[in-house]
């Protein structure tokens, strides 16, 4: 009976370790291409979406990013987080204070009147939020907002993107939709 017991008791910590640990961390970016990010790395898991994924490393985060500016073209760097260039795409990890992390491909989504969604390629990081607070990833926007950032920035961000998105002047096309950059910093959607 005893024995019984532990077997049944090995069966359901094996059961929990492998819903909970992680031998990798990865997200499916934009969708535009076929490759996901994936990046090798034993964690215990908080929550994973496909887009979206947090978790916990038995490592330092000073570690932890070092191993990843040596693994991947590093496109911007603070103290919370690393941004980096992958398959034409740029993904971030964040570090919280409570030292878990998140990993997700730098996009917004974008939310029309009739409650219409789309995302687009957009550094989250670079939208004005009242009060200043930090942005969750993938934020839902409207076909109006405000970013701390210049054009030259998002030159930049989108460069990494190649053809797949297209910069004319002030205006960003990717998907069918077109953000247009006008004074003080303000985007404007002209949606699908």
């Amino acid at each position: 009976m005893v024995l019984v017991a532990a077997c049944l008791a090995a069966a359901a910590y094996g059961l929990v370790s492998s819903i909970t640990h992680d031998s990798n961390i990865s997200v499916i970016g934009t969708g535009w291409n076929s490759e996901n990010f994936s990046y090798d790395i034993r964690n215990s898991r908080i929550l994973q979406t496909g887009k979206v994924n947090e978790f916990k490393i038995g490592s330092s985060r000073s570690d932890f990013f070092a191993d990843l500016r040596k693994s991947y073209p590093v496109f911007a760097e603070s103290e919370d987080r690393i941004q980096l260039i992958y398959n034409s795409e740029i993904y971030t990890v964040r570090h919280y204070p409570d030292e878990h992390y998140v990993l997700y491909g730098e996009l917004v989504w974008l939310t029309d009147k009739d409650g219409y969604r789309w995302h687009f390629p957009f550094p989250s990081d670079k939208i004005a939020i009242l009060g200043g607070a930090p942005v969750d990833p993938h934020p839902f926007i409207g076909m109006k907002f405000t970013v701390n950032c210049d054009l030259p920035y998002l030159l930049r961000f989108y460069e990494v993107y190649g053809n797949q998105v297209k910069v004319e002047g002030n205006r960003i096309t990717w998907g069918g939709i077109t953000l247009a950059g006008g004074d003080g910093g303000l985007i404007e959607v002209d949606g699908p």
